[in-house]
C-alpha cells in the first residue's frame, strides 16, 4: 500500500551576525556601490532531535568558498545575495516574481535541461536579498530556496524504516567515504548495503539507495527530499520508483545525547506527471517569519561589540568618500599618521577634533597650562569640571577627553614646557636639557608637528628641530581679525625651499610677552577664527599626505594645475582676515638668514651647548646667520643717503 510523504518543513535561515559585519567591511572597502549579485556559501547540518526545522547558517566566513570538515556531517550550500545600494530599491522589488525568476533559472531549467550539471550545487541553492542601512547597522532581507509544496507534487512511498534496520555502521562508512571525497561535502550520494560503502551518485545500481542529508529533525522532512526526487526522476531519467536514504546524526551537547534517526523511504514515486511548466508555475518561497507571514526580515547589530559599532560608524563617512567622491583617499596612511600637537589651547583642541574626523588617531599633546574657568567655552575638549581645584593639565585632560569620545583612539598628554629664546636664565640649565631632549625624541617619534602655541619665541625652537628632521611642519598663528596657516618647506624639496615662520623676521626671537598689558598677553582673538583656521591646517595636511610628493610639492595655488590632486590647491600659506571675509594665498621662500631654518642653525640643531646658548642670548642668532651685519649695512647706507639730501639742500 502506497504512503503519502508528509507534508516537508522549510529549511530555515541561520543568519549570524558576523555575516553582516564582514559583508559591511566589504561593501564600504571594496564593492561600494557595485550592486552584482555576490556568490555566498551556507552550511547545511545533519538533523537531529534537537532541530525542529532544518537550517541554512551564514557567518562570517560566507562571503568566500569553504569546505565541510570530514568529520561532519553536513554539505555546503550555494548562495546568491543581491543587496540593493536604496531602501526604496529594495522596497520597490517584486518579491513574487523574484523568487520564481530564482528557482526557474538556477534550479529548474538545470534540473529539466541535457546538459551535465554538479548536483549539489544545483539542489543546495538559495536566495538573499537585502538592503544594508550602513549607519543604523540595521540589515533588511529576504530568504528563499526551492521549494514545492506537497499539494503540487504530492510523492508516495512504500513503506519508511530506521536505518537501524540495515546492518553495518552507516555514520561511520559515511564519515569515510567524505573525508575522501568531495570538498563541499557530498550530500547527495548513493549506499550500496552489501558492501556499507557509499559511492558517488554517477555509480549507482539499481539495488543501491539514493543518499542525501536531512536537515530536518527526526520523523520530518525538507525539501530536500523532494527537490532530490525531482533530480534522480528528471535528471537521472529514472523512471522506476527508488530508495531514498535521508541520514541524520546524533549530537552530544552537555554531556547529553541527541539522537538523530536515519530513515530509509522505499519505493519514491511521484503521483502526477511532473512537468516543467507544473514545476514553475508552482516554484519557490521566501522563508516566513515566527507566525507564519512572509515578510521582510530585519537584523539589527545591536549587540556588537560598542567599540567595534563606534569605529566601523566613525570610519563610515570616511569610506564612503572612496565609493564616488575620492577614490584615492589612502586610509591606511591617515591612520598611521602620528600627530605631534604642541600646545593644547583653543587651536590644539580644535586640531585634534578635526584629526579625529580625517580618522587620525595617533595623537599627542604637549602643553605646560591648566585648565581655567575660561577655556571651556572656547576650547570644546575641556568641561567645567577641568577647572576645579586649580585645573587639571592641558595636555592630560584633553588627551583623557578624546579617548572619551572615542575610547580606541591613540592619544597621549605631555606636561612639559617648551624653551624659549629671552625667557631661559643661567641657572635653569639642567631643566633646559630636559625639556629639549624631551622635545626632541618627541618631534623624532611623529610624523607631522603642529605649532599651536601662543607667542612667537615658543615656536621657535620646536621649528628649528622639526626642520631639522625632516617633519612636516603645519605652523597656525591667531590675531583678532587674522589667521595665518602655514606649511614649512622640506629639506629635500628640489625647487627652492619654503620659508617657515621666522623667515619674514630680521630680528631674532626673544620675550614678546614682557612689559605687556593683559589683553596683549592674551590671545584674543575673535572666536570663529579658532575653527576656521584649524579646519584649514587639516585640510592642507590632509592633501599634503595624498599628493606624490608630499610635503615637498610647490605651491598649488590654482585648482586648474594639472599638479594639484583630488582636493585641490596646497598653498604655501593661507592668510585669512574676518574682516573682509576673504582668504589670501601668500608663498615665500627660505631666507637664508633666518634664524630658525637657514642652514647654520639646522646644523646645530641636535647640538644642546648651542641651542643653550642660542636660548640664552638669543642676539647671538643674528651673529651667527649674518643678520648682525646685514643691518649693519643697511643703516650704513641709510645714514650715507640723510649725508647726501643734506649736501643737496
Amino acid at each position: 500500500k502506497k504512503m503519502k510523504i508528509k507534508k516537508a518543513k522549510p529549511i530555515r535561515l541561520l543568519l549570524d551576525q558576523e555575516y553582516w559585519t564582514a559583508f559591511q567591511k566589504e561593501k564600504i572597502h571594496k564593492d561600494k556601490l557595485d550592486d552584482t549579485i555576490k556568490t555566498i556559501y551556507g552550511t547545511i547540518a545533519a538533523g537531529n532531535e534537537m532541530n525542529r526545522v532544518g537550517q541554512i547558517r551564514i557567518d562570517g566566513e560566507s562571503l568566500r568558498e569553504r569546505k565541510i570538515e570530514g568529520r561532519d556531517m553536513g554539505s555546503i550550500a550555494k548562495g546568491y545575495h543581491k543587496n540593493c545600494n536604496t531602501k526604496e530599491e529594495f522596497k520597490a522589488l517584486n518579491i513574487k516574481q523574484l523568487i520564481k525568476d530564482f528557482v526557474r533559472e538556477k534550479f529548474i531549467e538545470k534540473v529539466f535541461d541535457d546538459s551535465e550539471q554538479e548536483i549539489t550545487s544545483i539542489l543546495n541553492q538559495f536566495y538573499l536579498v537585502s538592503y544594508a542601512d550602513l549607519k543604523t547597522h540595521k540589515y533588511y532581507y529576504w530568504f528563499g530556496m526551492p521549494n514545492f509544496k506537497s499539494k503540487h507534487l504530492p510523492m508516495t512511498c512504500e513503506s519508511t524504516k530506521n536505518l537501524e534496520d540495515i546492518k553495518g555502521n552507516i555514520q561511520e562508512a559515511y564519515k569515510e567515504y567524505i573525508t575522501k571525497n568531495e570538498k563541499n561535502g557530498p550530500m547527495y550520494c548513493v549506499y550500496d548495503a552489501k558492501k556499507n560503502q557509499f559511492k558517488p551518485i554517477e555509480a549507482y545500481e539499481e539495488t543501491n539507495y539514493f543518499v542525501y542529508i536531512e536537515a530536518a529533525a527526526t520523523n520530518t522532512v525538507s525539501p530536500s527530499l523532494r527537490n532530490y526526487a525531482l533530480w534522480i526522476t528528471k535528471k537521472m531519467k529514472i523512471e522506476k520508483p527508488v530508495n531514498i536514504m535521508a541520514l541524520r546524526t546524533n549530537v552530544i551537547k552537555r554531556g547529553e545525547i541527541h539522537r538523530g534517526i536515519s530513515t530509509l523511504y522505499e519505493n519514491v514515486s511521484f503521483k502526477v506527471n511532473v512537468t516543467q511548466e507544473l514545476c514553475e508555475k508552482h516554484a519557490g518561497a521566501w522563508e516566513k517569519d515566527e507566525k507564519g507571514d512572509i515578510r521582510c526580515r530585519m537584523m539589527h547589530l545591536k549587540f556588537m561589540d560598542p567599540l567595534v559599532f563606534a569605529q566601523e560608524s566613525i570610519m563610515l563617512n570616511r569610506s564612503l568618500m572612496k565609493w564616488q567622491l575620492f577614490p584615492t583617499l589612502n586610509e591606511q596612511k591617515l591612520s598611521e599618521t602620528r600627530c605631534l600637537l604642541i600646545g593644547a589651547g583653543t587651536l590644539g583642541c580644535n586640531i585634534s577634533r578635526q584629526l579625529l574626523s580625517w580618522g587620525m588617531f595617533n595623537i599627542t599633546l604637549m602643553d605646560r597650562g591648566k585648565v581655567s574657568f575660561s577655556n571651556p567655552v572656547r576650547q570644546p575638549l575641556f568641561v567645567y569640571q577641568d577647572c576645579l581645584n586649580g585645573g587639571k593639565y592641558k595636555a592630560l585632560a584633553a588627551a583623557e577627553r578624546l579617548k572619551e569620545i572615542f575610547p580606541k583612539i591613540n592619544a597621549r598628554g605631555i606636561n612639559a614646557s617648551i624653551p624659549m629664546p629671552g625667557h631661559v636664565h643661567l641657572e635653569e640649565k639642567n631643566v633646559i636639557q630636559t625639556q629639549y631632549e624631551t622635545l626632541k625624541k618627541e618631534i623624532k617619534d611623529h610624523d607631522v608637528i603642529f605649532l599651536l602655541t601662543d607667542s612667537v619665541e615658543s615656536r621657535w625652537l620646536p621649528s628649528v628641530l622639526a626642520i631639522a628632521h625632516k617633519k612636516i611642519v603645519i605652523n597656525v598663528a591667531l590675531g583678532f581679525h587674522q589667521y595665518l596657516v602655514m606649511r614649512y618647506g622640506h629639506l629635500d624639496s628640489k625647487e627652492d625651499r619654503l620659508g617657515c615662520y621666522f623667515c619674514q623676521d630680521v630680528t631674532a626671537p626673544t620675550n614678546t610677552l614682557k612689559d605687556r598689558t593683559l589683553d596683549q598677553q592674551c590671545t584674543v582673538t575673535r572666536p570663529g577664527g579658532s575653527s576656521i583656521a584649524s579646519s584649514l591646517a587639516i585640510e592642507m595636511l590632509v592633501s599634503l599626505l595624498h599628493h606624490p610628493q608630499g610635503a615637498c610639492v610647490k605651491p598649488l595655488n590654482d585648482y586648474t594645475e594639472s599638479d594639484c590632486g583630488e582636493l585641490g590647491v596646497i598653498p604655501h600659506q593661507i592668510r585669512g582676515n574676518l574682516a573682509d571675509m576673504q582668504n589670501y594665498l601668500v608663498n615665500s621662500t627660505a631666507y637664508p638668514r633666518c634664524t630658525a631654518c637657514s642652514p647654520t642653525i639646522l646644523q646645530q640643531a641636535d647640538d644642546f651647548e648651542k641651542m643653550y646658548q642660542a636660548l640664552l642670548h638669543p642676539e647671538a642668532l643674528e651673529e651667527l646667520t649674518g643678520l648682525s651685519t646685514l643691518k649693519k649695512q643697511l643703516d650704513e647706507k641709510v645714514e650715507e643717503k640723510e649725508d647726501d639730501f643734506f649736501v643737496i639742500i
